[in-house]
């Protein structure tokens, strides 16, 4: 009886058989890539929502207990800070001019840019911070964000913190209430001006903004009071017609939260291992969170 040998696969055969194995696995990984892009990508993204939550809060407790009164003096002041000084500054990769400005009133407030420093605001309000038993009263309060480094080490590295400086009751009361910052009452060195440690509110926040609005009537449009078309860095809001801006109705908020990835990348920026420009790296890996706050009128 005649044996049949086994046929063997050709050589063509094993090449399509490569092939296609390849091409199963190539459409595999990138499925993988793209799943694992996206966890971290929403992981990230519920993340800053979460460090964002207890920042917009505290901003809407404090706006929305905001001393509103006649008066012949600054109660609320928002200015732009283009060259901001002191803290961890000097080492700051983050461009000036209008490479870090860009407010422009008809697109949405996350896809604009205040100034290198953000804005400095600050306000009267009655509210005192979140979690703390304080009795009510008036104080000073203000929100900027800072270059500094993480720990009082001094090789530890630098990060952009955003703060919430508090000027207690009883020195609000012996200083006064006027926020102008080039003449009024906290114009000098203080808590208002030169935030503590233990003022962090939030880390890795790169840029703060707000938009100020006033509408007169509920049926009328709103009105953009800062910041403006023509420039202008800086807001003070007094009670007394004709003296001042008139105070907000609403105020929108905006918080750009930068991700550990862009964390490191800027790290490296300011150390000189890698060539790229700030924003772009801030652009690829940051998120940014904002709310509009409506301010009641209540006179204290």
């Amino acid at each position: 009886m005649k044996r049949v040998r086994p046929r063997a696969f050709t050589l063509v055969e094993l090449l399509v058989a490569v092939g296609v194995s390849g091409l199963i696995v190539g459409m595999l990984l990138t499925l993988v890539v793209n799943l694992l892009t996206g966890y971290q990508r929403a992981s990230g993204a519920l993340a800053i929502e979460a460090r964002a939550g207890p920042v917009l809060e505290q901003l809407r407790v404090d706006l929305e207990s905001m001393v509103q009164r006649p008066s012949d003096e600054g109660l609320l002041a928002a200015s732009v800070r283009e060259n901001p000084a002191g803290f961890g500054w000097g080492r700051s990769a983050k461009p000036g001019g209008g490479r870090s400005r860009r407010l422009d009133a008809g697109e949405p407030i996350g896809t604009n840019r205040f100034g290198k420093g953000g804005v400095w605001l600050r306000l009267l309000t009655a509210a005192p911070a979140l979690g703390e038993e304080v009795a009510a009263g008036v104080r000073a309060v203000g929100y900027r964000i800072e270059l500094r480094r993480v720990t009082r080490a001094p090789d530890a590295p630098l990060q952009y913190q955003l703060y919430r400086s508090e000027v207690g009751t009883a020195e609000t009361y012996a200083r006064g209430y006027d926020l102008d910052p080039a003449e009024g009452d906290y114009a000098d060195r203080n808590a208002l001006t030169v935030p503590e440690e233990e003022d962090l509110l939030a880390a890795e926040v790169v840029d703060f903004g707000v938009r100020l609005y006033r509408r007169d009537s509920p049926g009328a449009g709103r009105t953009r009071l800062f910041p403006v078309a023509d420039g202008t860095d800086g807001y003070l809001a007094a009670g007394q017609p004709g003296v001042g801006d008139p105070f907000p109705t609403q105020v929108e908020v905006m918080l750009r939260f930068l991700t550990p990835e862009g964390s490191r990348q800027l790290e490296a920026l300011r150390a000189g291992r890698i060539e790229a420009g700030w924003w772009e790296i801030v652009d690829r890996h940051s998120r940014t969170v904002s709310r509009l706050i409506q301010v009641p009128a209540r006179f204290y």
